[in-house]
């Protein structure tokens, strides 16, 4: 069975601007939705848990 996928440990930069993205809704559904995404990974939740 292949490991679970994750996204890499953000640096301070990436994690404040993702985090820009999802309080703000900026740039439409998509982008926030997919900044949750990377933020739940790179905090180690399971793919289960985060979709």
């Amino acid at each position: 069975m292949a490991e679970p996928v994750q996204a890499r440990r953000l640096s301070e930069h990436e994690d404040r601007r993702l985090l820009h993205y999802v309080r703000r809704g900026w740039q439409g559904t998509i982008r926030m939705r997919q900044a949750m995404i990377i933020l739940a990974s790179s905090s180690r939740t399971p793919a289960p848990s985060i979709v």
